[in-house]
């Protein structure tokens, strides 16, 4: 597994467990994620709540950050990359793309990497 980082942020070590586990099983759910970061599920959403972020906010941000790089590699079809984020439908993971970047991901593939 890849290490906690040093800050002393919960949400950045949230972040770090739902990056690792996202292409393997998809997103941990908020009891696991809370269980692997050795804090109660309340503690974890009180946590993210004075941050001023929610675990699925920060699951979505992950999820977005990790698709911009899985879309600039042309050898991976948008239906890889859903499987990759955790989606099990396509169309989930392109709705949700859209949402976030006002964008399909095959208009951003176009628009930002030239392919």
């Amino acid at each position: 597994l890849t290490p906690l980082p040093d800050s002393h942020r919960l949400s950045d070590a949230l972040r770090v467990i739902i990056a690792t586990l996202l292409p393997f099983r998809g997103p941990p759910s908020a009891e696991e994620a809370a269980e692997m970061a050795g804090v109660s599920r309340a503690t974890l959403f009180r946590h993210l709540a004075a941050e001023g972020t929610g675990y699925k906010r920060l699951v979505e941000e992950v999820r977005f950050r990790a698709a911009r790089t899985y879309l600039e590699r042309p050898e991976l079809t948008i239906k890889d990359v859903s499987y990759l984020l955790g989606y099990s439908v396509p169309n989930n993971f392109i709705r949700a793309f859209r949402n976030h970047a006002g964008v399909t991901p095959t208009e951003f593939r176009r628009e930002e990497i030239g392919a």
